[in-house]
């Protein structure tokens, strides 16, 4: 009994901790611009992370800046500390020298806010921005998406995570280097681990995929769950990543969530999961727009569209296995004691529906 009622607890724990973060990146996205004297940053962040960031700022009930607290940073007079939060998220150096930040300014930015840095006291030469302290201050898998402005009117984009956080940037001055260009194998290794962290760390994914689970089945039912699965959001990734057919997040999310809810609801119906492939199918659909969506706030590198689509996916197909490696035996286990057979799984089935539920909710009504 204890067993059992342990297995529910964990199963509700899982659903309902994980229900107000659902689907978040965990990006933020910066502007460098280098000029004959210094170098100029811009970097955003949505405000939930702008709080920790500007950890000076009162935030609200939901841990985030509200508008007039964002309106507040943005007049800090010089001098207060408010004024000077930022200039430590980055080190920059100039041809081996240390530079100064200092902040210039910050503004609002669509839901967010944008932090303006500009170096001093730096050498002629090459600048290398270390983003260790940024990924240190913010969550873990946060992301940094790049774009790098060029003299010539050209840009360049890179993504940096904990595991490669240095940018290199050019200076328009005497000492510029050339930026070297991304082999495949980075590229490909980059997206591949950008896959599977978004897999892992999107919950309403993670809680389709264990509420299909749930009422057990042979494993070649559910091979033909998960390989009709991602033949169909495979196909809804590449249209949407390419630009053919590209819907609205506004209606994606709420229609995850749905397919969340409509999962726990038909354990309530099904003897045996030899049909649910055509489901997984159906809304493998809905779930391949919402991993484009993922893909796409990160930004794809312009020359490698096709090296980047493949080895996303890839990493979203190896994040899917290691959910099923460990719940598919697991489950088997838990299935073989009366309780849980009996009363367990419906348990646990009415918290995928209550989890579906909250995020449609909270993603057709978002709180301002």
């Amino acid at each position: 009994m204890k067993v059992c009622l342990a297995f529910v607890v964990a199963l509700f724990a899982m659903l309902w901790v994980g229900a107000a973060s659902a689907h978040q990146v965990g990006l933020s996205k910066g502007d460098y611009t280098a000029t004959t004297d210094a170098l100029d940053i811009s970097l955003t962040f949505a405000r939930r992370d702008a709080a920790v960031v500007l950890p000076s700022a009162d935030t609200d009930h939901d841990g985030e800046l509200s508008a007039a607290e964002i309106a507040a940073a943005a007049s800090a007079p010089a001098g207060s500390a408010l004024a000077t939060e930022g200039a430590t998220l980055l080190r920059v150096t100039r041809d081996g020298a240390a530079c100064d930040l200092e902040r210039v300014g910050v503004k609002p930015d669509q839901d967010g806010i944008a932090l303006e840095l500009r170096t001093t006291g730096c050498a002629s030469g090459a600048f290398s921005v270390d983003h260790g302290p940024l990924f240190e201050t913010l969550s873990s898998g946060h992301r940094h998406a790049v774009v790098v402005h060029k003299a010539d009117g050209t840009t360049t984009d890179t993504l940096l995570y904990a595991g490669a956080a240095t940018l290199a940037v050019a200076s328009p001055g005497g000492g510029a280097v050339a930026e070297p260009a991304e082999d495949r194998t980075t590229v490909a290794l980059r997206y591949i681990w950008l896959g599977i962290t978004h897999i892992l760390g999107g919950t309403d994914h993670v809680v389709f995929l264990l509420g299909l689970l749930l009422i057990g089945g042979k494993f070649r039912q559910i091979l033909a769950m998960v390989t009709a699965f991602t033949i169909s959001h495979s196909i809804t990734l590449g249209l949407a990543v390419t630009g053919v057919l590209a819907p609205s997040p506004m209606y994606v999310e709420p229609l995850i969530a749905l397919s969340v809810a409509y999962v726990g609801v038909e354990n309530f119906i099904v003897k045996d999961a030899s049909k649910r492939w055509r489901i997984t199918a159906l809304f493998g659909l809905v779930h391949g727009f919402g991993f484009a969506g993922a893909l796409g706030e990160v930004g794809i590198p312009k020359e490698h569209v096709p090296l980047a689509l493949a080895t996303f996916n890839i990493g979203v197909e190896i994040g899917q296995l290691l959910i099923i490696g460990l719940a598919f035996p697991l489950f088997a286990y838990l299935r073989k004691i009366d309780w849980v057979q009996k009363k367990g799984v419906r348990f646990a089935s009415m918290a995928v529906i209550a989890a579906g539920l909250f995020w449609f909710v909270s993603r057709v009504f978002p709180s301002s």
